[in-house]
């Protein structure tokens, strides 16, 4: 059976009506930022992801909600389903 990635957002969430996703490389990988909504007049999430270079992949490292401080602040709570919500 062949495996897949979640979509960004996870597999539990409600489908992205919008995805939105922009790169801002550097020498050791860098940030892609995404913006995720559900449709007009909705909320939108907003992450960051840290890419790191590792031989010759690009790798996703961390993933902060965008604005936040990276060194006080995740993503992730205790599980996928408690994740924080990085609303805009």
């Amino acid at each position: 059976m062949a495996s897949a990635p979640d979509p960004i957002g996870g597999g539990q969430d409600p489908e992205w009506l919008t995805e939105t996703v922009t790169a801002m490389p550097s020498a050791t990988g860098g940030i892609v930022q995404v913006t995720l909504g559900s449709g007009p007049g909705t909320t939108t999430e907003k992450y960051d992801l840290v890419v790191i270079v590792q031989g010759s992949q690009l790798l996703v490292d961390d993933i902060y909600c965008t604005g936040s401080d990276p060194t006080d602040a995740d993503v992730f709570a205790a599980g996928w389903l408690d994740r924080s919500a990085c609303t805009a």
